[in-house]
C-alpha cells in the first residue's frame, strides 16, 4: 500500500542572535535543526550566535494559479505600471508581476456596488480574469 505524502504547511524557523563589533546581528532561518541554523548563521556572519530561539514555526504562503505556483506571495517583485481594474465586484489595484508576465498582484480597494464587506486580502490572478475600469470621481 503506497503512503500518500503531505505536503509540510509550516516551515521550522530558528531566530539566531548575536553582538560583533557592538553591533546586533538578528536572523531568522529557515533549517531542520539548531545545529544546521548555527551553520547558516555563521557561514553568512562569520561568528556564531550567543542565542538561538526555536525551532518555531511559519505558515508557508502558496498562491496557485491553475498550473502555476508561486511560493511566499511577500517575496514577490513587481514590475511595469499599475492600473486599476474590476475583479470580482471590486475595484482593484493590479500590479504587473516580474517574472510571470500573465498574473498580477491585486490590492482591493472598494465594491462597485457600494456595499458594505470586509476587503479581501492582497491576491495574485490572472490577467486575463481582470476588466477595465474608467476612473469615476469617488
Amino acid at each position: 500500500m503506497e503512503k500518500k505524502i503531505r505536503k509540510k504547511r509550516w516551515n521550522k524557523v530558528f531566530i539566531c542572535s548575536g553582538i560583533h563589533q557592538s553591533s546586533l546581528f538578528s536572523m531568522e532561518i529557515e533549517a531542520a535543526s539548531e545545529q544546521e541554523a548555527n551553520s547558516i548563521f555563521i557561514d553568512k556572519n562569520k561568528f556564531s550566535p550567543q542565542i538561538i530561539l526555536g525551532p518555531l514555526y511559519k505558515k508557508r504562503e502558496v498562491a496557485k494559479i491553475k498550473d502555476q505556483a508561486i511560493e511566499n506571495i511577500d517575496n514577490v517583485e513587481l514590475s511595469g505600471p499599475s492600473r486599476m481594474a474590476i475583479y470580482r465586484d471590486w475595484v482593484v489595484l493590479a500590479l504587473p508581476i516580474q517574472n510571470s508576465k500573465d498574473l498580477a498582484y491585486l490590492l482591493f480597494d472598494h465594491r462597485l456596488d457600494n456595499k458594505k464587506s470586509i476587503k479581501p486580502s492582497p491576491n495574485i490572478v490572472n490577467i486575463k480574469e481582470l476588466k477595465e475600469y474608467e476612473k469615476i470621481n469617488y
